[in-house]
């Protein structure tokens, strides 16, 4: 039986997660609104207990939290998660709101639809409460599947980065304040403070890579080396180091060898509108291929 939520909310947190917290919200900008933040809140464990940690700190930070909850259809239960989420985030004091889509197989898998009409979804809930913020609950052992499901696609030193620990969505800044954390200080924060949370079956699913590696590959890897979710996190944290770089160099190559409008593109970052293929080209393959990759990048491709 789990304990009143009403309750739980006003108790201290000691396990980690505060701090994490404190440190990925210093100084982050607030919008016209004031100091609003917004939770990714599926009702799954790690959100709920990344939700359930915020709110407890809002009045020390003086920040109002935003629970938004992305309702995909796709699970039988889906329904009634929504109503969990909604009473939970509630009953920790946070404002609760929803957004209904259904993924299409227009290409790619379900789970990456998924996933891209998630963020958007999240996006346009943010915008519509005027959040600036939007936290995920996203951790270490998150990061280190994440670098093993992108080695097995093949994927270059981007994939190797894995999650940012922060980044823009347009207008709103999306951070991951506990990504240096193990999975395992987020299930002994629900253990602590005896937080229901829903479970997704699809989560047990080993046709879908991401969980084959969650249950069969990094229980394999751990036997081996115990410490392998850190170190392949701290691998993604040198990957997303070289990626920035490649970035720099890549915009500086665009700079050098294309033209810039300076009306419509007149910041010193900004990529050129157009390319000069045959200046480009003097450029060594990787290189030019570096360059092409940052001015599509910077285009939404």
């Amino acid at each position: 039986m789990s304990a009143d939520p009403a309750r739980l909310a006003a108790e201290p947190v000691h396990d980690g997660l505060e701090d994490a917290l404190r440190t990925a919200l210093r100084g982050v900008p607030h919008g016209d609104a004031g100091p609003r933040i917004a939770v990714a809140f599926s009702g799954g464990g790690d959100s709920t207990a990344l939700l359930h940690a915020a709110c407890a700190l809002r009045a020390e930070l003086a920040v109002v939290i935003y629970a938004f909850h992305v309702h995909h259809g796709i699970a039988s239960d889906a329904d009634a998660w929504l109503i969990h989420c909604r009473e939970q985030a509630e009953a920790f004091g946070a404002i609760f709101d929803a957004e209904h889509v259904a993924p299409a197989r227009l290409r790619g898998s379900l789970e990456a639809n998924a996933r891209t009409l998630r963020y958007a979804a999240l996006t346009a809930l943010c915008r519509r409460h005027r959040c600036t913020v939007l936290l995920t609950a996203h951790h270490e052992d998150d990061q280190a599947e994440t670098v093993l499901v992108n080695l097995a696609r093949g994927s270059g030193i981007g994939g190797l980065a894995a999650a940012a620990r922060r980044r823009w969505l347009d207008d709103v800044l999306l951070l991951r304040p506990l990504i240096d954390l193990p999975g395992r200080r987020l299930r002994d924060h629900l253990a602590a403070h005896g937080l229901a949370h829903v479970d997704d079956p699809s989560n047990s699913d080993r046709r879908f890579t991401r969980n084959a590696i969650r249950h069969e590959v990094m229980p394999a890897l751990r036997r081996i080396a115990p410490t392998i979710a850190s170190r392949l996190a701290q691998t993604a944290a040198h990957a997303a180091a070289m990626q920035g770089l490649l970035d720099d160099i890549g915009l500086e190559d665009l700079q050098r060898h294309s033209e810039r409008d300076p009306e419509r593109d007149p910041g010193p970052d900004a990529s050129p509108e157009a390319l000069d293929v045959d200046r480009l080209a003097s450029l060594s393959n990787a290189r030019a291929a570096n360059a092409l990759r940052v001015w599509l990048a910077r285009r939404g491709f």
